[in-house]
């Protein structure tokens, strides 16, 4: 298990093809990642990188036909308010032990994530954190004037409005701070 992102560079040709689609019964994410992992498995391709845990459920497909499969997985999606219960989440945490088993690589974007990993499957995976710029550090003024609110009166977050976020504890934190601070 890495402490360091990962620093491998490597170039890659990036084909777009066209997936055929199920629209009915809520089976679009799932028919497009089939179609997608077929394709890929009968292409001219070396290496098949499959993003997220539900897509990962085919990745023995490019892999029974020799392909190289890297699986990124972005979070454990079957833990997600969304998917907690019911058919989505059976298949998605399958979709998970399957990129464990099949997957040649695993590439994760958190800390926490790649333990999981490591404890719950002694998988090694490769850390490798979505990227920002470095803020560039400017005065509470500009939100003054632009926002009209002042410096230590308002918080801000920026995410996905889902209830795994927590940001009812940002909020309640908040408050407190108001009236301590």
């Amino acid at each position: 298990m890495s402490e360091k992102p990962c620093g491998a560079y490597f170039f890659a040709f990036f084909e777009k093809f066209v997936a055929p689609i199920l629209t009915s019964g809520g089976l679009a994410a799932v028919s497009s990642s089939a179609f997608a992992a077929l394709y890929s498995a009968f292409g001219k391709y070396d290496v098949v990188h499959i993003h997220a845990e539900g897509p990962a459920f085919f990745c023995w497909i490019p892999k029974l036909f020799g392909k190289r499969v890297i699986c990124t997985i972005h979070g454990l999606d079957w833990a997600r308010e969304k998917w907690k219960f019911g058919v989505g989440s059976k298949f998605i945490r399958q979709g998970e032990k399957n990129a464990v088993k099949y997957a040649d690589e695993i590439i994760v974007l958190s800390k926490g994530v790649q333990k999981y990993f490591m404890e719950t499957y002694g998988r090694e995976t490769h850390f490798i954190p979505n990227g920002v710029n470095r803020p560039e550090v400017r005065e509470a003024k500009l939100i003054t004037d632009h926002f009209g609110l002042e410096k230590d009166s308002y918080i801000l977050f920026l995410g996905r409005l889902v209830p795994e976020k927590g940001i009812r504890y940002l909020v309640e934190a908040f408050k407190n701070v108001k009236l301590y601070g």
